[in-house]
């Protein structure tokens, strides 16, 4: 699993989600590579923390062969050169927040921020089940990286197989993960004192990302206004 960042695990939950919210909106509608990239740049110098960055290098680092695979069947289907920019940069923002999202967010904070809300019936589903989909996947990705490392031989039928290995132990673990969130739920959580300027960073992000959206967003609408008329 990714290292959690002290630093970013004191920003406001709220703020953190609608940061990727917004940022994963912002990266379906761009059409041009060049500021997907300067959106990457732009959120690493207002997140900037040495674990976001490493984690996000090992990320970058095994999605190479993907890359190499891609551009590679790329060429050989005659797909533009522009469009296949486009797309790397394009994944290589989403590894990015996918890399936030696991080293930003801890299950203690987000109890923590959620406190006030977590005893009020609206909002205790959803906490339920913010925090099992948390406890699964944890409990997944451990199994799974238990049951690779124990492979003498690698191969794509084995990693598979692992892989489905692992999601029936869990599976059958999951009375077990229930009752241990259930735990977790029934605790009271001091509220954490959270980082004030890194808190002003995703809100000047979300501002920079949102008006950015909605000037794109504009200009689909005047050109599809335009083609109707």
């Amino acid at each position: 699993m990714l290292k959690k960042s002290r630093k970013l695990t004191r920003e406001n939950s709220f703020l953190k989600i609608a940061l990727v919210l917004i940022s994963i909106i912002l990266t379906v509608i761009l059409k041009d590579y060049r500021i997907v990239l300067c959106q990457s740049a732009l959120f690493l110098l207002f997140q900037f923390d040495y674990l976001l960055i490493t984690n996000w290098l090992k990320i970058l680092r095994k999605l190479i062969p993907f890359f190499l695979t891609y551009h590679l069947m790329a060429i050989m289907f005659s797909i533009e050169y522009p469009i296949q920019i486009l797309f790397s940069s394009k994944l290589i923002y989403l590894s990015l927040l996918s890399d936030y999202l696991f080293t930003a967010f801890d299950i203690y904070s987000l109890l923590s921020h959620l406190e006030r809300f977590r005893f009020r019936r609206s909002f205790l589903s959803s906490i339920k089940f913010i925090v099992l989909c948390n406890s699964f996947i944890s409990e997944f990705v451990t199994v799974n990286r238990n049951l690779v490392m124990s492979l003498k031989t690698k191969s794509i039928a084995s990693v598979l197989y692992t892989l489905s290995e692992a999601f029936s132990i869990v599976w059958n673990d999951k009375e077990r993960i229930e009752i241990e969130v259930e735990n977790q739920l029934n605790q009271s959580y001091t509220p954490l004192k959270q980082d004030i300027l890194s808190n002003i960073s995703v809100i000047l992000l979300i501002i920079q990302s949102t008006l950015l959206t909605t000037h794109i967003l504009f200009n689909y609408a005047k050109i599809l206004s335009t083609i109707s008329l």
